[in-house]
């Protein structure tokens, strides 16, 4: 089976997408947890630090980059995306544990699943030729 370009480009705009709702539903689904699940992100929150800020801005500001350079079929997205999700990974293996309502896990994981299927399709497929740097012309 092969993919278009037109369904590539849907699957990341829907992965980028859960990523947003899942972001959303964590923020209002919250309230809904226990109080001392509340309390425990409340101080595990604040006590999170400047460099745990700076390092979840840069994660993400990567992370749209990627998305748009999908997006746009950009030669160093799937190396980006490759590097922004290992380091993702290490980031969450540092960090304390985290407390999340059963919708936000489950968009979560579903947004992993799809970050996964948009790997495989650029370093597995015949995909991978749609990111091929473009030789200039002179």
């Amino acid at each position: 089976m092969t993919i278009s370009k037109t369904l590539f480009r849907w699957l990341v705009v829907m992965s980028f997408g859960i990523g947003l709702v899942g972001s959303y539903v964590q923020g209002i689904t919250e309230a809904s947890l226990p109080e001392p699940l509340q309390n425990y992100i409340s101080v595990a929150n604040d006590s999170a630090g400047d460099l745990s800020l700076f390092f979840t801005l840069i994660l993400l500001i990567l992370l749209v980059v990627t998305y748009v350079g999908l997006y746009f079929f950009w030669w160093a997205a799937p190396f980006l995306m490759l590097a922004t999700t290992i380091a993702f990974w290490i980031y969450l293996g540092v960090s304390p544990p985290t407390v999340e309502s059963g919708l936000a896990s489950a968009l979560g994981e579903i947004g992993t699943l799809a970050e996964g299927i948009i790997l495989a399709i650029v370093f597995l497929t015949p995909a991978r030729d749609w990111f091929k740097a473009k030789s200039k012309v002179e």
